[in-house]
This record gives structure tokens, C-alpha cells and sequence, in this order.
């Protein structure tokens, strides 16, 4: 079987994968590429567990991430057990954004029915169920994890950021009307 993983999706669905969110500094922190100790550890919390699934089962299993690779110099462990795992790490890069690359990975596949995707993500699910993939939610495979998805539901922290699920505030919707030189039609 061939699994695609959402991977930030994955590790937002519940807080024992996340661990403790970062405060407002440290996301400063992340932003400005000082400290990334915290996403780096959640990442590699997320491959170690999809990792430990995969020891029986031997799918085939590609997680994608937003972003650029940054697995840590001192993460020998991590890619240690990639290295025989048949797990492939990808990096949207400055190409686009996960979302996007996973629906691009499935639509050219040539079978996609063949196909589970794990995710959370209503635009990925409306843009890959079409093809006849297999969509897992992301709370209902970490229970495959090891990690039961009681725990997960009763988890704090959104399978999504909140900013995604409610899209911008009128106000920033206003800055952007301006920017782009669009008046508003009230």
C-alpha cells in the first residue's frame, strides 16, 4: 500500500506529537530562523512514530512538509531510520506549499485508487478523493500510531491553524483589497 502523509497536519492533530506549542517569542524566534529546535523536535517525533508503524507492514510511505529540509546535522537517529524504513521525506520548498504538492503526488500517480492519503485538510480531501484515493483523517490514523484517537480528540490543538479554518479578518481582507487596487463593493 502507498501512503501520502500531510505531515504538519499530522503533527498538529494532536499535542503529545506537537508537544508544547511555542510562545509568541519563539515563533519570532522560528520566524527569523534563530531557534527551530521546537519544529524540528515535532517533526522528528511525527517520522519516528509513522517510522515505528512501518516496521511491520513495509508500505510505501512518502510525508510531506511545507517548507525547506532542515532535519537537524545531529539527527543521525532520524536518518538512521529513514535510511531502510521505505519512508521518503518531502519539502515543498519554494515551489508551493504541501497542500498542493500532495494533490500534484496523487494525480500522477498511476493508480490512485491504490492510493491513502492522511490528512485533516478539507482542500486536499475536495482535490484527491476525485481521483479515487483513499483519504484517512489524520485524528483516526493516529490511533494506528499507537496513540488513541480518544486522546487526540480531546487535544487542544487544531488539526489545522485556526487562520486556515476561518480564512482573514475583514481587516486584512481590506488591506489587501488596497494593495491590490480593488475597491470594496459595499
Amino acid at each position: 500500500m502507498k501512503l501520502i502523509i500531510d505531515g504538519y497536519n499530522l503533527l498538529f492533530a494532536d499535542k503529545r506529537i506537537s508537544g508544547s506549542l511555542p510562545g509568541t517569542k519563539q515563533l519570532q524566534s522560528l520566524h527569523n530562523n534563530k531557534s527551530i529546535t521546537w519544529l524540528e523536535d515535532a517533526r522528528e517525533r511525527v517520522i519516528a512514530l509513522v517510522e515505528n508503524y512501518n516496521r511491520s507492514r513495509k508500505d510505501e510511505i512518502t510525508i510531506v512538509f511545507d517548507g525547506s529540509a532542515n532535519l537537524r546535522a545531529d539527527s543521525q537517529r532520524i536518518k538512521a531510520l529513514l535510511q531502510n524504513s521505505g519512508i521518503k521525506i518531502i519539502f515543498s520548498g519554494d515551489k508551493g506549499n504541501a497542500d498542493d504538492l500532495i494533490i500534484q503526488l496523487v494525480q500522477h500517480e498511476p493508480n490512485p485508487r491504490q492510493v491513502s492519503v492522511i490528512t485533516s485538510d478539507n482542500y486536499i480531501k475536495d482535490h484527491t478523493k476525485p481521483t479515487g484515493a483513499t483519504i484517512i483523517d489524520s485524528v483516526n490514523f493516529i490511533s494506528k500510531l499507537g496513540i488513541s484517537s480518544d486522546d487526540a480528540k480531546k487535544s487542544n490543538t487544531p488539526a489545522e491553524p485556526k487562520q486556515k479554518l476561518y480564512g482573514i479578518s475583514p481587516a486584512e481582507a481590506e488591506k489587501w483589497l488596497e494593495l491590490f487596487g480593488i475597491e470594496d463593493e459595499e
